[in-house]
């Protein structure tokens, strides 16, 4: 049966009959367009409007975030089911201050493949991949180097000598592209500032609005910083994994895991041991197994990590989330407030509640629990009373936290039974802030 994704995929085949396009960087001629990978159409800006318009009243479409640029639309759609798809409509193909394909010649050269939609030639796409990658100073990916060398042998020769001749190149066969060769990619950028479309004038003009692009990007851009808390043995990591594997393959995000912390400032112990053998020591000692019981000591091992996460907050909105990343933390600070001692703290929960106020607060928090009979059947960390007491402790601050974000719902007390369900759960949530 085929998914709301492939249905939409037929109806947008359907709609672009329409208008001229071409389809982009699709391997297999005799095969429907893959509604499981991107897909790129290079088409006029005045058809976008009449397509998003279209996806924006299929059925099935939950929601469409978009994102422009002087050269390309980007659309993200979400369906009702959990299916989504990326869509790039391309105006022309343009990498920093040059057009590397030119768009009339792609469009007057443009066919209907066996499975119906309009496509360019093999040496369009063999010139596509290879200048796009190589421009970006990267090599080619291995599945186009694979759909190369799959092809007749004869029809290999004639792409590999149809390349060389128009780039002045000495390629004699297709794995040469699987590394980056800067004596390659001289060749095509002297072939490329003869083309018209790359004059002087219009190189400054190109790298202009590449440059406002990249400047604006910054303020259209939805990363995030989500956090997962539990007491150890709740199946925390694991769903992680889980989130972090969704959020990356199925909705093409860059995701990021940190851990408890910024980490700006390393951890204390690493001053007197070094960081690897601070961190050897972590590893071997169990959470909890601390014996510090001094105040002061508390207090300067609390205010040396707090300045971390206060100054460190900073950073990784610029590193990460200005970048566009989802954050996700394994713990975050609210264990400062509920389980100080697991980092070997003994203060007054009313200062670290209290300083909350000016760290940073993510965009969705996830407090991960289960039976403590259970956990401490995975781990006999902590006795089971200790389980019970944290378990309470953290639900009654996500809750009170909860009631004081202004109807955000962004604190969220998530009982882990079935990992599925739980991913589910938070998938669903995380939905609706990327």
């Amino acid at each position: 049966m085929n998914s709301e994704k492939q249905k939409f995929v037929a109806h947008l085949l359907k709609k672009l009959e329409e208008t001229d396009y071409v389809v982009l960087k699709h391997l297999d001629e005799k095969t429907d367009i893959d509604s499981n990978a991107d897909i790129d159409l290079l088409i006029a800006p005045k058809e976008v409007t009449p397509i998003l318009e279209f996806a924006n009243n299929f059925p099935t479409v939950d929601k469409i975030l978009t994102h422009n640029t002087k050269s390309m639309v980007q659309a993200c759609i979400y369906f009702q089911g959990g299916d989504f798809l990326q869509l790039d409509f391309l105006f022309k193909l343009v990498r920093k201050q040059f057009e590397y394909l030119d768009t009339k010649a792609v469009f007057s050269n443009n066919k209907k493949s066996e499975g119906g939609y309009l496509t360019y030639s093999k040496d369009q796409l063999l010139e596509h991949v290879v200048l796009f990658n190589f421009l970006n100073f990267g090599r080619v990916p291995d599945k186009y180097i694979q759909h190369f060398t799959s092809l007749p042998e004869k029809e290999q020769s004639e792409l590999l000598q149809n390349f060389n001749t128009k780039y002045t190149t000495d390629l004699q066969s297709f794995e040469q592209l699987s590394n980056f060769n800067p004596s390659i990619r001289t060749n095509l950028v002297n072939y490329l500032k003869k083309m018209p479309q790359n004059s002087i004038t219009n190189r400054i003009k190109h790298f202009a609005e590449y440059t406002i692009d990249k400047v604006t990007g910054v303020f259209d851009k939805s990363g995030k910083i989500i956090t997962f808390s539990g007491v150890d043995g709740a199946g925390k990591s694991t769903i992680i994994d889980l989130v972090k594997n969704e959020l990356a393959t199925k909705y093409r995000r860059k995701v990021v895991v940190l851990r408890h912390r910024p980490s700006l400032l390393p951890i204390l112990s690493a001053w007197r041991y070094g960081k690897t053998n601070a961190e050897k020591r972590t590893v071997q000692n169990l959470p909890h197994s601390g014996k510090n019981s001094s105040k002061i000591s508390s207090m300067f091992r609390f205010f040396y990590y707090y300045f971390d996460y206060l100054f460190g907050q900073f950073y990784i909105y610029t590193k990460y989330v200005l970048r566009d990343y989802i954050v996700l933390y394994d713990r975050y600070y609210f264990d400062f407030i509920i389980d100080g001692k697991r980092s070997n703290l003994n203060i007054p929960t009313w200062i670290s509640k209290g300083l909350y106020r000016f760290i940073y607060k993510p965009e969705l928090n996830f407090f991960l629990f289960a039976d403590a009979n259970v956990i401490y059947k995975r781990k006999q960390e902590m006795p089971v009373t200790m389980i019970k007491e944290l378990t309470e402790n953290y639900c009654s601050l996500f809750n009170e936290l909860n009631q004081n974000s202004a109807g955000k719902n962004n604190y969220l007390n998530i009982e882990n039974i079935k990992k599925e369900d739980t991913l589910n759960t938070v998938i669903n949530h995380c939905k609706k802030i990327i």
